[in-house]
């Protein structure tokens, strides 16, 4: 298939999910839930749209910003997963389910959320920075190179986040199998990245557009799009069903086990 097709195939799948995300989060207890999800989304959406609106190996003075939102949004990304792995399940009242003890659990993860924000500003700015320098000042080949190495790592960093965290899961927690999908189709990704980085460096910027890895890389991302949210979906879900057994097991104020907690324990 034409890869500029494919890289406007991706832009729609990306900002349909980003819309999909956005009014998933407004049904959600938690509001915060899928927010980054759906600004990762639609800023990768807006990234692909760009580059065939101006050619996938262009180098206009816009091309710097594009590369920008398109390392913006794995960061994203490792923080939606971070939250999904880490937040502490709401009811529908947005009650935690010990709400005494955790007011300053509560506090401590919202300046830990404040905290990975300011760190993906700076971590942007300073690729913009780098990037600029590198696109103006070495050469294209260069400049793509740095891109997808940087995607590469950022991508081989959310799998590796993912399947840590399903490690640290119960047996019977329900998000174990969707995290752990999830951890390895972006293992997936981040190997064809690393790899279409060093296809670059050997056969130079001519295979950004033209080639048979090319061709595979972009098919593959529109397969990997619409399975991963499909998997984000399936994840959130589970979240909740994790936290429909933890009610039915719990006391709601002191996250003490109730009678049927102690059933099953015992």
């Amino acid at each position: 298939m034409h890869p500029p097709t494919v890289v406007a195939m991706i832009a729609v799948q990306l900002i349909g999910m980003g819309v999909l995300f956005l009014y998933a989060s407004r049904r959600l207890p938690d509001l915060r839930l899928l927010w980054s999800w759906a600004i990762a989304s639609l800023a990768m959406g807006a990234a692909h749209a760009a580059r065939y609106v101006i050619g996938i190996n262009a180098l206009p003075p816009s091309s710097v910003w594009i590369d920008t939102l398109m390392v913006l949004s794995p960061l994203l990304y490792i923080v939606g997963v971070r939250e999904l792995l880490t937040q502490e399940p709401v009811d529908a009242n947005g009650a935690t389910f010990a709400d005494v003890p955790a007011v300053p659990l509560a506090q401590a993860r919202g300046f830990a959320r404040r905290r990975q924000w300011r760190d993906v500003l700076l971590f942007t700015a300073l690729f913009l920075v780098v990037q600029s320098a590198v696109t103006y000042g070495v050469s294209a080949a260069a400049r793509f190179v740095l891109l997808y190495s940087v995607m590469g790592l950022l991508y081989l960093s959310m799998g590796s986040i993912a399947l840590l965290g399903m490690a640290r899961m119960g047996r019977e927690s329900a998000m174990r199998w969707p995290i752990a999908a999830f951890g390895i189709a972006i293992l997936v990704l981040a190997s064809l990245t690393l790899t279409r980085a060093a296809v670059i460096v050997r056969d130079g910027p001519i295979t950004v557009s033209e080639g048979w890895f090319t061709a595979v890389y972009f098919c593959t991302l529109a397969v990997m799009v619409a399975l991963l949210a499909v998997i984000v979906i399936w994840s959130v879900f589970a979240r909740m069903s994790d936290a429909l057994h933890r009610l039915a097991r719990h006391d709601r104020l002191t996250g003490a086990l109730n009678r049927h907690g102690l059933e099953e324990a015992i």
